[in-house]
């Protein structure tokens, strides 16, 4: 099962190929992974190649997988908590998925509301958001404290 995933914030393994990375809106850096249970696998070159498929091939095909695995968790809820006087929603899939869910404008609107929010992924399986007037410097910390706690901790930064 392809899907998008986006680079974590450490590094691969010495020696480890690189993965294919692209841009795609709203500017993030986005790769592929296949699900292999506990973790993903990330999609290099070598492994596009043996396939024989492009990026964008296997880009359309991650991209389908990602809306099936959404459109099957549609009426999640979505939880929230107040972190240091700041309203927090937050959403995670069980299944690693939440954080693309930023390439989903829909999505985000349709679980998020129409109103304008701060949006953090600091990890492949979380996504939070908060009022677009909070304060930046407890949402970056919140970003990092548990982007660092995570060993695939993302270096996405918070979106509007």
């Amino acid at each position: 099962m392809i899907r998008p995933v986006f680079p974590r914030r450490r590094p691969q393994p010495p020696g480890a190929e690189r993965s294919v990375l692209v841009e795609r809106p709203p500017g993030l850096p986005v790769g592929l992974g296949i699900d292999v249970g506990p973790a993903f696998m990330h999609v290099t070159q070598s492994l596009l190649t043996s396939w024989q498929l492009s990026f964008d091939e296997a880009w359309q095909q991650g991209m389908a997988n990602l809306r099936a695995l959404v459109a099957r968790r549609r009426h999640e809820i979505i939880e929230y908590e107040s972190i240091g006087g700041i309203p927090i929603w937050w959403f995670q899939s069980g299944d690693g998925w939440a954080s693309t869910l930023l390439l989903l404008d829909e999505e985000l609107q349709r679980r998020y509301g129409h109103e304008p929010r701060l949006l953090v992924a600091p990890m492949r399986d979380l996504l939070l958001a908060a009022p677009l007037d909070a304060d930046r410097e407890i949402i970056g910390w919140l970003h990092d404290e548990i982007s660092n706690e995570d060993p695939n901790g993302l270096a996405l930064p918070v979106f509007a």
